[in-house]
């Protein structure tokens, strides 16, 4: 009964409701005071829900061996959002300025997996053993702390562009709202297929250290990520063979149709979400592979052991 209403479901169920409340508050008073929450709430509930999902996860018997203290799972989080996150975005201001257009999701991809392969790197120094579930279940957490700060700041962007006096709530909560739900299979899907390749390697020799494996699979995450961001310039594109519009590289580039009509707006939601889904997918199936390759020596000796009873 009580794995019914386990912590994650109970901070996840109060969080939405906190934040109907305080969007329907800010909605009949107009008060700033209550942006604050809706953007902590809408930025954080769902990767702070999944980190305490994982936390309850390890605390079983299964997930016991993982070695995996409170301590190092919140580190993982907040160095993730607040220096991960910080680097990315002078790095990419940069890019932006002086950088390739054409080229610009595949430096973002790199400069964000590489800076969480970074942070995972320092908050797994100082761990005894290491095996490949134990580092997809940290790297997930970096991940999950990278998206929420970054959801912040995202939200920030949609109530910087309004230029009315009064905001509009509409775009700030669907951002929210796509972040929230899309969360699980962006950032924290990608650094967990980063850390089962950095922390299998390191099974190997009980140190951290860089394999071709591992660039390999830093490669892979990176052209999910490449993959999930171009998803809306290329639905920019369909939708532009749709509606009878000649594709152009500046709206590829740009991501956005000029003076977009309401058809337009739906053919290319349909599409990103369409595009993103098949990303979001086939991140899925790869974690999965992963996942049950696991090759850590607790795996081995338990299988060895259950042998013998399987034969008898």
């Amino acid at each position: 009964m009580k794995e019914r209403h386990a912590w994650w479901a109970r901070v996840l169920v109060l969080g939405l409701v906190l934040f109907a409340f305080n969007v329907l508050g800010f909605a009949y008073t107009h008060n700033n005071v209550l942006l604050a929450p809706i953007l902590i709430l809408g930025s954080f509930l769902v990767p702070v829900t999944c980190v305490i999902a994982t936390l309850e996860w390890l605390r079983r018997g299964q997930a016991g061996a993982l070695g995996l203290e409170l301590g190092r799972v919140l580190g993982a989080f907040c160095m993730a959002g607040l220096v991960a996150v910080v680097f990315a975005a002078l790095i990419e201001t940069q890019a932006v300025e002086h950088g390739p257009q054409g080229w610009y999701f595949l430096l973002v991809g790199i400069t964000e997996e590489g800076l969480k392969l970074a942070v995972l790197w320092l908050v797994a120094r100082g761990l005894g053993t290491f095996n490949r579930r134990q580092g997809m279940v940290l790297g997930a957490v970096v991940g999950f702390g990278f998206a929420a700060f970054e959801t912040v700041g995202q939200a920030l962007n949609v109530l910087l562009q309004g230029r009315s006096a009064t905001i509009d709530m509409v775009p700030l909560l669907e951002t929210l709202l796509l972040r929230g739900v899309l969360a699980p299979f962006g950032h924290g899907l990608w650094t967990a297929l980063l850390g089962g390749a950095l922390f299998a390697a390191a099974a190997k020799t009980g140190k951290l250290h860089i394999t071709w494996s591992v660039v390999g699979w830093f490669a892979v995450a990176v052209l999910l990520h490449t993959a999930w961001d171009a998803a809306a310039s290329f639905a920019v594109i369909l939708t532009d063979e749709v509606v009878g519009i000649a594709p152009n590289w500046k709206t590829f580039t740009e991501a956005q149709i000029p003076h977009e009509t309401v058809g337009q707006q739906r053919w290319l939601i349909m599409f990103i979400t369409i595009l993103r889904v098949i990303v979001a997918v086939v991140g899925l199936l790869i974690f999965r592979h992963m996942w049950r390759t696991d090759d850590s020596p607790a795996e081995a000796e338990a299988e060895a052991e259950a042998a013998p009873q399987a034969a008898a």
